[in-house]
């Protein structure tokens, strides 16, 4: 007589019925690098941030609280504002409160740096 239960080979149960360890630990990798991006943009590494967004080029340019554009435009950081517009980053993206990233730069006053490149948020 046979065994009536199934014979499963070592291994296939295990992965039919996890999930791989690749698609387990994307998500933290992903959020990791958007945070060290968040720190490069932050402590002026652009030439850093730059190079982890072409390595890694499905991260989120806009993901974060607050979003970085939102970041480099209450700072009014000139450079960090370019490069983020450049690396495809929305304008028109609201951070959790609603406001984009003119909301951030009008905070600043009209006091503000006149070299602050405003108008390439309306572009």
């Amino acid at each position: 007589m046979s065994n009536p239960s199934p014979q499963v080979l070592e291994g296939v149960a295990s992965t039919s019925v996890c999930r791989p360890k690749s698609s387990m630990t994307s998500t933290s990798h992903r959020q990791r690098r958007e945070r060290h991006f968040h720190r490069y943009l932050s402590a002026g590494w652009l030439v850093r941030a730059q190079a982890l967004l072409q390595r890694h080029q499905g991260l989120d340019v806009d993901a974060g609280q607050p979003p970085p554009l939102h970041q480099a435009c209450a700072r009014h950081d000139a450079p960090a504002l370019c490069l983020l517009l450049r690396l495809g980053a929305d304008p028109a993206h609201q951070d959790r409160h609603g406001d984009t990233a003119l909301h951030a730069a009008a905070r600043q006053g009209p006091d503000a740096s006149e070299s602050f490149p405003m108008s390439q948020l309306f572009a």
